[in-house]
């Protein structure tokens, strides 16, 4: 698989394209600074969040970074690639400590955590800076088996290849590898197509079959501060406690994750299923996992896998 990945990425560095490709994959193989870089394997799915307030620009079909929308030359660079390396460091830092302002930024961030984005949503909307109603913040749950390896690099790859040029880096290293504040935060890089890729719904959709009856801080409404990541990870904390616990998962609760699931349709709502289940406190094995599916939701035969 590494060894395709390389001979893809020196293939595309030496055509100029007149049309893109769809995608500008990571290649720190051909840079002989990075050679040494193996990215991770990439989650079968992953999922982002967007406002009309986020940085970049998204349309269904495309998801540009903010350089990318902004139509710089940067926008079609590996950032392995790039002459400065302390300019790129400090892009990187910048992009996952989520900086705002002016600054070159050729990243787009994605997430293997569907409870990550989740809080997100509520996150955006609850942001003064943001004032998008929920019917505008999008949740996108992308396949990313329909792209080459290399198409998105995992944070702790990018963190561990600038490591030594950042001090901000250094620091989100030591609070990533900490056990509690790791989110599965995954790249991609300059302009990536994602039409008959992906599935979009947006947050009011989710609401509306009962999103923020799985948890509290699911509620737009929630009377309490605007958490992102301490959210997650109170959640996750509940989660794990939960684990010890004889108890089954409640059944009106589950009812409520299968329903949203089926905002996504029919070759997403089976991964999209699992995951809302996932979320919920209280015990479930894989065979009644399957048995909610099928009985709830008729997805024996659902193209998915």
């Amino acid at each position: 698989m590494q060894q395709a990945t390389d001979e893809l990425c020196a293939q595309l560095s030496d055509l100029e394209f007149i049309d893109s490709p769809g995608y500008l994959p990571f290649c720190p193989a051909t840079s002989p600074r990075y050679k040494h870089i193996q990215l991770s394997p990439t989650p079968r799915f992953l999922f982002r969040v967007w406002s009309p307030k986020s940085d970049g620009q998204t349309d269904g079909i495309w998801i540009d970074s903010r350089d990318a929308a902004a139509k710089l030359g940067s926008a079609a660079e590996d950032l392995f690639q790039t002459s400065d390396v302390a300019a790129t460091a400090a892009e990187v830092a910048d992009h996952l400590w989520w900086r705002r302002g002016e600054r070159a930024d050729n990243l787009v961030s994605w997430t293997s955590s569907l409870l990550f984005a989740i809080q997100y949503m509520i996150y955006r909307y609850r942001l003064e800076s943001d004032g998008s109603d929920l019917d505008e913040i999008m949740l996108c749950i992308l396949d990313t088996s329909d792209y080459p390896a290399g198409t998105f690099a995992c944070d702790m790859d990018l963190i561990k290849a600038f490591y030594a040029e950042s001090e901000d880096l250094q620091k989100l290293h030591r609070m990533r590898t900490g056990g509690i504040y790791y989110y599965g935060e995954y790249l991609s890089q300059g302009s990536i197509k994602v039409e008959g890729k992906c599935k979009i719904v947006s947050a009011q959709a989710m609401l509306d079959c009962g999103l923020a009856s799985l948890w509290a801080s699911f509620d737009p409404e929630f009377e309490g501060e605007n958490r992102w990541a301490k959210a997650v990870v109170q959640i996750r904390q509940s989660l794990l406690c939960s684990e010890t616990s004889s108890d089954n998962i409640d059944d009106e609760q589950a009812d409520i994750a299968v329903r949203i699931a089926e905002l996504f349709g029919s070759g997403w709502r089976l991964p999209m299923s699992v995951n809302l289940l996932a979320l919920l406190p209280g015990q479930l094995q894989a065979a009644s996992i399957g048995s909610i599916l099928i009985g709830k939701g008729g997805y024996k035969g659902d193209p998915t896998v």
